[in-house]
């Protein structure tokens, strides 16, 4: 059975471009000869709803169709690892702006698929490592500096928006005193309440 999935991470990108240009290749009738399935959410973790209900009706002699590569995730290696996983279950994957990316079903990735994979998989291991370094470099920085506040002044922020916000105050009244933005107070009166706190 043919397979559609879309995807787009905010409303501002709304996935339906992507089911127009690949309407021509949706013969018959939905749910009959083809299925689809969506997500609007970011692509760096595969815990979407749409993708995990498609993984759990995907059987061998499927194909997934797809309007470019990046929407099935923009994880590197969990990309790698999935059109492995498919090709070696019999599903295809059909790739319409990355036709080198395509194989059919019952098919296995050619040499130089897994290569593009694996050098992908590489690059984004890499740029993983440089994030984390350059965040490393930051943070030493900032500590030499005496820019860098940690997770104790994050406890004594969330101490003082608590007892600004038990006092009554307003969001902006306890986010001047704390001096932190309304959204933080916003984001960290969520947390407080989450956690059981009457704020």
């Amino acid at each position: 059975m043919k397979i559609f999935y879309f995807r787009s991470s905010t409303t501002d990108q709304d996935w339906q471009y992507q089911k127009k240009a690949m309407s021509h290749l949706m013969d018959g009738k939905e749910g009959k000869d083809y299925q689809i399935f969506s997500d609007l959410a970011t692509g760096n973790t595969q815990k979407r709803k749409g993708f995990q209900d498609m993984s759990k009706v995907l059987r061998e002699d499927d194909t997934v169709n797809v309007y470019e590569l990046s929407r099935l995730g923009r994880n590197a290696i969990q990309l790698s690892s999935l059109l492995d996983e498919w090709s070696k279950r019999g599903i295809g994957l059909h790739v319409l702006k990355q036709p080198e990316f395509s194989f059919k079903a019952g098919s296995k990735l050619t040499t130089m698929q897994s290569l593009m994979l694996s050098i992908m998989a590489h690059v984004a291991q890499m740029e993983t490592e440089l994030r984390k370094e350059r965040q490393l470099s930051g943070i030493v920085a900032a500590r030499e500096s005496g820019k860098y506040k940690g997770k104790k002044a994050n406890e004594e922020l969330h101490a003082k928006i608590k007892e600004c916000l038990l006092d009554g105050l307003s969001l902006n009244k306890t986010a001047e005193i704390a001096g932190c933005s309304k959204p933080t107070v916003i984001k960290i009166k969520k947390e407080l309440k989450a956690a059981g706190e009457d704020v």
